[in-house]
């Protein structure tokens, strides 16, 4: 009996998450959606917005008050032509019109489009875990081998990573290897599992926002353990690694 209200208490807690990643991926669907022909000139960034929601059925918010200390207010003209493209692109480039691309951003969160400024979107330190095991395995030393085909090392290598969600960790993205230099990994021979992960942490280091890191002097961290990496560090970072947050 203990064991079955474990279970019960477990699945409780977990439907709320699985509720709100089927929200989050309906709407990824509508920011998707292509849109065949925009046409907005000298319309206000609050019609605009309007219209977006119209268009698309999507729960867009838009934190003003926010936007108007980085200077955006609800009357901002916007100038859009587009044919064939995403909801995302849409909002992106009206967004960009404001002229301050740079410090507007929008997120998905609980089924719901946030348009914020990156301040505010990135004041919320998320910590997820990332499987990496596969990124550092070690690349076998075919050089030997005269008969060694590209395909059959492209075959072994696969330019694989343990998730294939957007970011920086995609098919044919970051890959740590050990072997040869004439190997796909082009890593050093002999390294170690931990070796390659702690090159890998300071690749992210080095290429996804370098002041947000603790080793240089801010407050996100990465850690690596048994596998995986554990990060804790803002939105904007975590997207840049993996991909759409869920």
């Amino acid at each position: 009996m203990p064991r079955v209200i474990l279970s019960l208490v477990v699945a409780l807690s977990l439907a709320p998450v699985a509720l709100a990643s089927r929200e989050n991926r309906m709407v990824r669907a509508q920011l998707d959606r292509v849109l065949p022909d925009v046409k907005l000139t000298n319309v206000a960034l609050r019609d605009c917005i309007e219209f977006l929601r119209d268009i698309s059925a999507a729960n867009i918010h838009v934190d003003w008050r926010a936007l108007e200390r980085a200077g955006i207010t609800p009357e901002t003209l916007i100038n859009i032509r587009l044919r064939n493209v995403t909801l995302r692109k849409v909002l992106t480039t009206a967004l960009g019109e404001t002229g301050a691309a740079g410090a507007v951003t929008f997120y998905v969160d609980q089924g719901v489009i946030t348009v914020t400024t990156r301040e505010i979107a990135d004041r919320q330190m998320i910590t997820k875990t990332y499987y990496v095991e596969d990124l550092l395995f070690e690349v076998p030393d075919y050089v030997s081998n005269a008969s060694m085909n590209l395909n059959d090392s492209q075959a072994v290598r696969g330019g694989r990573s343990g998730y294939d969600s957007g970011g920086a960790f995609t098919r044919g993205g970051i890959g740590i290897g050990a072997g040869s230099a004439t190997t796909p990994g082009g890593g050093v021979a002999g390294t170690s599992k931990v070796d390659r992960a702690n090159a890998l942490m300071s690749m992210i280091r080095d290429i996804v926002e370098p002041p947000i890191w603790r080793e240089n002097g801010g407050t996100a961290t990465i850690r690596y353990f048994n596998g995986y990496l554990i990060i804790t560090a803002p939105r904007s970072a975590h997207e840049a690694i993996g991909g759409p947050i869920d």
